[in-house]
């Protein structure tokens, strides 16, 4: 019989930490496959969305919403402009967007592409990991129980506790999210027209942004496809 030698107490660490490296980049990887291709699905997607107000069952139209996703929008509601790494400007947000969701569809490992591996590998990622769970599963935040949600508009008169220049707030259920966190996505009206575009979104214990805002019933919600 021959004693089966034991490896070296490095040896194993290494092979462990190792083997854990890889289980958290494909963690963070299926989180940014995930939001990438949220994207596919909001590209050119417009809402029309009723608010008002109702009182024991009567209801009066105030406000009719056009909330419109295009490619402009992903790199910032992503968070993507807290990855020093990737230092882009403001004239190629919306084509570096163009070329990763069509990296993906070409079903590539993203750690080939050289964008998306600064992202993984950034030491920043952490501070946008939220906002890449919260973006792929706003499909269901914002279709599935829309009378569940609240609906916000701003309030001049009371401060909002952020520094989000926002219009209307939506405030989503806590879907499937063990923690309770509150599920957020700040909205303005365009400069250049009259459809409103989503500025911000994320989660967070954070309760005081809607405090001391007008609350308005959502009466209708409408998905349209446009052309860009």
């Amino acid at each position: 019989y021959r004693k089966r030698e034991s490896k070296p107490l490095f040896e194993i660490s290494f092979e462990i930490s190792f083997s854990m490296y890889w289980i958290i980049m494909e963690e963070k990887e299926n989180k940014l496959i995930n939001a990438i291709e949220a994207i596919d699905y909001f590209e050119n997607k417009r809402y029309e969305i009723v608010l008002g107000n109702s009182n024991k069952g009567q209801f009066s139209i105030e406000k009719t919403i056009v909330l419109e996703f295009s490619r402009e929008n992903f790199f910032h509601l992503l968070g993507f402009q807290y990855i020093s790494e990737l230092n882009a400007s403001s004239s190629n947000k919306a084509t570096f967007i163009k070329l990763i969701t069509k990296h993906l569809k070409k079903k590539k490992s993203l750690i080939d592409n050289d964008s998306c591996k600064k992202i993984l590998l950034s030491t920043l990622f952490s501070q946008i990991e939220n906002r890449l769970e919260l973006f792929s599963e706003l499909k269901d935040c914002i279709e599935l129980k829309p009378n569940k949600n609240n609906y916000w508009e701003r309030d001049e008169t009371f401060h909002t506790h952020t520094d989000i220049d926002w219009e209307y707030l939506i405030e989503f259920l806590p879907h499937n999210d063990p923690n309770f966190r509150k599920k957020y996505l700040f909205i303005k009206k365009d400069e250049h027209s009259d459809k409103f575009i989503p500025l911000s979104l994320f989660k967070t214990d954070d309760l005081r942004f809607s405090n001391n805002q007008a609350r308005k019933d959502i009466l209708a919600l409408k998905t349209f496809l446009y052309n860009a």
